[in-house]
């Protein structure tokens, strides 16, 4: 009777093991891929903590520059300039799972604040990445350009 024990219970017992070993597969590389996705949103995260100090101390140094000739002026930017810092290390002490899950509980709440958010950070990287991403665009002189610019004091 060994005819029998390659039934049809022997097939259907065949296509169970190769179903389960083919979800353990692709569990095994879904894990994989959002463990490399995890390092790469980490890398992209560091970069931009680096990003948000290196704006700070630029603006350190431009609220240095103002103290003399404008010292109101100075402070504003001086004030700036720490609340930059701490954003900065807000996002350096987070994961980036905290940080999506903040964000989608933000987004649930106020939506409009969200989107009108998104848009303004699209169009700040839009103009960044215009600007060529030259290590120029962040030092002191240029900061004292924008600045003329947007006021109209000459600093």
């Amino acid at each position: 009777m060994s005819s029998e024990s390659s039934g049809p219970r022997d097939t259907q017992t065949d296509l169970g093991k190769l179903g389960d070993g083919l979800r353990e597969a692709g569990s095994r590389a879904g894990n994989a891929a959002l463990d490399e996705a995890e390092a790469a949103a980490e890398g992209v995260k560091r970069a931009g903590a680096d990003e948000v100090r290196q704006i700070a101390e630029t603006a350190e140094r431009v609220a240095d520059d103002l103290q003399q000739q404008t010292p109101l002026l100075a402070d504003y930017v001086r004030d700036a300039a720490h609340r930059i810092e701490s954003m900065g290390e807000a996002l350096r002490e987070r994961t980036v799972g905290d940080m999506l899950s903040a964000a989608t509980d933000y987004g649930r709440k106020q939506p409009i604040l969200l989107f009108a958010g998104a848009a303004v950070v699209g169009f700040a990287l839009s103009r960044f990445v215009r600007s060529g991403l030259s290590p120029s665009s962040t030092d002191a002189a240029a900061a004292r350009e924008t600045i003329n610019k947007a006021t109209g004091i000459d600093v």
